[in-house]
């Protein structure tokens, strides 16, 4: 039997691998599955934490495999839910929208698929900060090379007509 992502959000609580998952008001709320008792548990709300938490075992040797199971323990993460990015994305987008190469959204500016092109400076205001020279300091790019989850399920509601 096939489960979506949705359908297991729904269940809550469940584990997937070693991580426990449960809501708690509006956040999940994410630990080890050996720590779901635990209340001494060292609180993190970032997302990005988690690949610090997944980097090193209990014992602080690296993990290569971040689906071994040795995850370490001692941590709980705490995640508030939203719809979407209500501030758009950094992102440049290089995937295409089909095999024959349309691009991803005739709505967004040309400048949102050339990797040359600051997104930082279309979505900021005029005066935006720069550089002690009084030019925008250099920009390294983030590439988005696939559709977001944000946008699938964006998409899936407009298929399902909600």
């Amino acid at each position: 039997m096939e489960h979506s992502v949705e359908q297991a959000l729904e269940a809550v609580p469940f584990c997937f691998g070693q991580i426990s998952v449960r809501k708690s008001g509006k956040s999940f709320v994410l630990c080890h599955r050996d720590d779901d008792s635990r209340d001494d548990l060292e609180t993190f709300r970032n997302a990005e934490d988690a690949i610090e938490i997944a980097r090193n075992n209990d014992a602080g040797n690296y993990r290569p495999l971040k689906t071994a199971p040795d995850l370490r323990h001692g941590w709980r993460m705490e995640l508030r839910t939203s719809n979407r990015s209500n501030g758009g994305c950094l992102r440049t987008i290089l995937w295409k929208r089909d095999q024959r190469g349309a691009i991803a959204s005739a709505k967004l500016p040309k400048q949102k698929f050339d990797p040359s092109n600051d997104q930082t400076r279309a979505l900021s205001e005029p005066g935006s900060p720069t550089s002690a020279t009084g030019t925008a300091p250099a920009t390294v790019p983030l590439l988005c090379q696939e559709p977001c989850n944000l946008l699938v399920a964006a998409c899936r509601k407009v298929v399902k007509g909600e």
